[in-house]
């Protein structure tokens, strides 16, 4: 994994330290479940990408994710589509008398092109009984091989403070490229001001989580001839996790749950 992405990742789980302070609320929902992160990405075919989801399990009930190991993760419903996870680990917060916290990081590698949602994972903790759950709504946008020029251009905005609310700005983009659009979405996209290689606050339409990732498609153009090449993670909202961030995804863990029971 590159350095840079283990940066953002990193980033992201100390920003949702904040998030751990929520006060139990609704007795009736679940225990533990992930926060609600939903996201589009552009990827290659049999590229890794990972993706670092965060779990929360109150502190007097214990955790699925407690003993860490996990054997298996199957995708649901979706085909040619290999996931992975690394090492899945606790961190501590002001409030961890409340909520446990764990990072799972998890990789996905798909091996055919095409448009995919993602929703579920099947865990397995070392038996033959899967837990489903749920991750978000993910949209993965993939190109075929060959497709995809490098080298990645790093997003200067690792972060923003509303999950509608997406910024991207590259310091280290070279100047023979000219960026033509950017996608955070199949049929979202926006352009740089040309005299400051950076985009002004992007308003996203339709965005229910209280945070959204984006791993972007850029088209662009050097010396007359078309690129297609892909941009570092932002995570919208990722500033900004509280409370009631924290409630409205224990509800939306609920209510995806009660889809698959």
């Amino acid at each position: 994994m590159k350095r840079n992405t283990v940066l953002c990742l990193a980033v992201f789980a100390l920003l949702l330290i904040a998030g751990c302070s929520g006060a139990p609320s609704g007795e009736q929902l679940p225990s533990e479940f992930f926060v609600w992160m939903d996201g589009y990405v552009f990827e290659s075919v049999d590229q890794p990408c990972t993706l670092l989801l965060t779990y929360y399990s109150r502190s007097d009930q214990g955790s699925l994710f407690a003993s860490g190991s996990v054997s298996e993760i199957t995708p649901v419903g979706v085909e040619d589509l290999c996931v992975t996870t690394g090492e899945i680990k606790p961190f501590e917060s002001d409030y961890s008398d409340v909520y446990q916290c764990w990072e799972v990081p998890v990789t996905l590698c798909f091996h055919r092109a095409g448009t995919y949602e993602l929703e579920y994972l099947d865990f397995y903790f070392g038996d033959e009984v899967p837990r489903r759950l749920s991750i978000g709504t993910w949209r993965f946008e993939i190109c075929a091989p060959g497709e995809l020029a490098q080298p990645l251009v790093y997003n200067d905005y690792v972060a923003t403070n509303r999950p509608d609310i997406y910024r991207f700005g590259s310091a280290t983009l070279s100047p023979d490229i000219k960026i033509e659009r950017i996608y955070c979405g199949e049929d979202r996209f926006f352009t740089l001001n040309e005299d400051t290689r950076e985009s002004d606050r992007i308003t996203l339409e339709n965005i229910a989580a209280p945070v959204f990732f984006v791993k972007p498609k850029i088209t662009a153009e050097r010396d007359g001839r078309s690129l297609t090449l892909q941009g570092s993670e932002c995570f919208c909202g990722g500033l900004d996790v509280d409370e009631e961030d924290i409630l409205r995804s224990r509800q939306h863990a609920q209510e995806m749950q009660s889809n698959v029971a």
